[in-house]
C-alpha cells in the first residue's frame, strides 16, 4: 500500500549527526551495562570477546551501508528482503523480528539503568525504569531531529564518562597498569576458556546493536547514498576502539568475576582506582538513556515500514500531522518495552536480542547476495565476498552459542 506524501517523514538529518546518533546508540548500553555480564563468561579475555563481536558488526555493518544505498527505506532489513525475495510472508516475518529487537533492547537498557540510578538513590528497579520508558517514548515521539540532537548531547557525555574510566586506569601509572593486565591472561588454548570467549561473543554482539538502527532513518536524511555507508561505519569503528580500550582499562582495576557482581560495573571499576563514583554515574544515566531512545525510534519506524506491505494495520502505523511521526506505533513500542523491562532479568533480554538481531544479520546477508545476482551495482559497493563471510559469521556464533551450551560448558 502507498503511503499519502502527506504522510511522508521529513528529510532532516545530515551524515555527521547520523553517524553521531549511530555511535551514541552502540554506546549506551553495550559498555556501561553489559561489560560485566560479558566478562563474567569471557574472564581476562574480555577485549577479545568485544573484537569478535566488533567483526560480526563490522562485516554486516558493510552489507547494510551496501543494502541502505541500494534501498534508502524506514522499513530497513524488511525492505531489502522484500526487495531480494518477494515473499510477503518473510519481509512481514522479519520486520516483526526487528521490531522485537528493539523493544527487547529498549527493556534490556532499561533494566541497566535502574542499576546506576541505584548509585544515587535507594528505590526499587521497577520505578526509575518506567520513568525512563515514559519520558523517552515522548521524546521520540516529538520527531526525529529532537532525538537526534538529544543523541548527540548525550553520546558527548558517554565519552567523556568512557574517558574517565580510561584516565582511572592509565592517567598516572599506564605502564605498569598495562604490564599487570597482561600478566593476568591466562592461555587462550584450552576448551572451555575459548568456549567462554565465544558466549562472550555472542552476548557481546549485544553492545554493538544500533548501527542497524541507522538505516531505519534513512527517509529522514538527506542524501542517504553518502550518508548511510559514512555513518554506519564510523558508528562501528568508533564503538569497537572504545570498547577494546575501556574493557582493557576496566579490567585494571576490577577483577571480572566482581564487574560481574556490580550493578555498575564502570562506577565499581573508577571507584577501586581511587577516583570518586558519583560523576561517572551520573554521566552514565545519560548515555544509557539514549540507546533505549533510538531503540523506541527504530522500532516505531520498522512499524510504518511494514505499513506498506500490509505487514501492519494503518491505524498503528500513522504519521501524526503535528509531530511527523509514527505516534501510535512509537507509544506501542514504549508500552511493551516497559512490560518487559519490569519482569525479565537484564542478560536473559540481551542474549534473547542478540540471537534475534544475528539472525536478522544472516537473512540480510542472504538479501544482499541475492540483489548482487540480480545487479551487481550499487552507489555504495562491497566485494562479492563480504555477505558470505558475514552470513558465516552469524550462523557461526548462534550455532556455537547452542552447542556450547548443550555441552554444558
Amino acid at each position: 500500500m502507498a503511503d499519502r506524501e502527506s504522510e511522508a517523514l521529513s528529510r532532516e538529518l545530515g551524515p555527521l549527526m547520523l553517524a553521531v546518533y549511530g555511535a551514541g546508540t552502540i554506546l549506551g548500553a553495550g559498555i556501561y551495562v553489559l561489560i560485566g555480564k560479558v566478562a563474567g563468561e569471557a574472564g581476562w579475555w574480555l577485549p577479545l570477546a568485544f573484537l569478535v563481536a566488533a567483526l560480526a558488526a563490522g562485516i554486516n555493518g558493510l552489507v547494510y551501508a551496501e543494502l541502505a544505498t541500494r534501498r534508502p527505506s524506514a522499513g530497513g532489513p524488511a525492505a531489502y528482503v522484500h526487495d531480494a525475495f518477494g515473499i510477503p510472508l518473510l519481509t512481514n516475518l522479519l520486520g516483526w523480528m526487528i521490531v522485537t529487537t528493539g523493544v527487547v533492547s529498549a527493556a534490556t537498557i532499561a533494566s541497566g539503568f535502574a542499576g546506576y540510578a541505584g548509585q544515587f538513590v535507594t528505590m526499587p528497579d521497577w520505578l526509575p525504569e518506567l520513568v525512563l520508558l515514559l519520558v523517552l517514548g515522548a521524546l521520540a515521539a516529538a520527531g526525529a531531529k529532537a532525538s537526534a540532537w538529544f543523541m548527540a548531547i548525550t553520546t558527548t557525555l558517554g565519552v567523556i564518562g568512557l574517558g574517565v574510566v580510561v584516565w582511572a586506569a592509565f592517567g598516572r601509572t599506564p605502564g605498569p597498569a598495562l604490564t599487570g593486565y597482561t600478566a593476568q591472561l591466562p592461555p587462550l588454548w584450552d576448551l572451555a576458556r575459548m568456549s567462554g570467549v565465544l558466549t562472550a561473543a555472542f552476548l557481546a554482539v549485544y553492545a554493538y546493536i544500533g548501527f542497524e538502527d541507522i538505516v531505519h532513518l534513512a527517509e529522514e536524511v538527506r542524501r542517504p547514498s553518502r550518508s548511510m555507508p559514512f555513518a554506519i561505519l564510523s558508528a562501528i569503528g568508533i564503538a569497537a576502539v572504545l570498547y577494546v580500550v575501556v574493557s582493557v582499562a576496566a579490567l585494571t582495576l576490577l577483577p571480572p568475576d566482581e564487574l560481574f557482581d556490580s550493578e555498575a560495573p564502570l562506577v565499581a571499576a573508577v571507584r577501586a582506582g581511587g577516583l570518586p563514583g558519583w560523576p561517572l554515574a551520573l554521566l552514565s544515566l545519560w548515555i544509557i538513556a539514549n540507546g533505549a531512545l533510538a531503540q523506541i525510534v527504530m522500532a516505531s519506524r520498522v512499524i510504518y515500514g511494514l505499513r506498506r506491505r500490509g505487514g501492519a494495520p494503518g491505524w498503528l502505523a500513522r504519521i501524526d500531522a503535528r509531530t511527523g511521526t509514527p505516534l501510535i506505533a512509537t507509544l506501542a513500542a514504549t508500552a511493551v518495552a516497559v512490560g518487559l523491562a519490569l519482569f525479565f532479568p537484564l542478560e536473559a533480554l540481551a542474549a534473547a536480542t542478540s540471537l534475534v538481531m544475528l539472525l536478522v544479520f544472516a537473512v540480510s546477508n542472504l538479501a544482499l547476495i541475492r540483489l548482487e545476482a540480480r545487479r551487481p551495482e550499487a552507489p555504495f559497493d562491497v566485494p562479492v565476498a563480504v555477505p558470505w563471510i558475514g552470513l558465516v559469521i552469524c550462523i557461526g556464533l548462534i550455532v556455537g552459542r547452542f552447542a556450547i551450551q548443550g555441552s554444558g560448558h
